[in-house]
């Protein structure tokens, strides 16, 4: 029961991104903040990805996005989406950055910008 009460609700919160996506879509908020060609972007809580996406066209193969979340749907899915657009710049990283690969990977560089949007506690 768990498991299927925790796909429906990532695709419920799914569905509501890409309605949130249709108003303020993710380019356009990311360009605002200031992202550009060749910067690194921390995506905090990334869920189903539609920053981390964003982000990876906008800051280019010289870039890199490492998109974070807890659920490994959200990984998941990332991972999806960025190997369908062949998007070579996105690292998704599953549970906390406390596993010491991806601290060390997010330590030993810096990151132009961190981002979260959304973000929701785990029940």
């Amino acid at each position: 029961m768990f498991k299927s009460s925790t796909r429906l609700a990532f695709t419920l919160m799914t569905v509501l991104f890409r309605v949130r996506d249709a108003i303020w879509p993710p380019e356009v908020s990311l360009r605002e903040l200031g992202l550009m060609q060749g910067h690194t972007l921390l995506d905090f809580g990334c869920g189903p990805g539609s920053y981390s996406i964003a982000g990876a066209r906008l800051v280019g193969p010289a870039g890199r996005i490492y998109a974070v979340d807890i659920n490994p749907l959200a990984v998941k899915r990332v991972q999806k989406a960025a190997t369908r657009r062949s998007l070579g710049n996105i690292s998704a990283i599953g549970g906390t950055t406390r596993r010491k690969s991806h601290h060390a990977a997010l330590t030993s560089r810096s990151c132009t910008m961190s981002f979260t949007s959304w973000t929701a506690p785990p029940p």
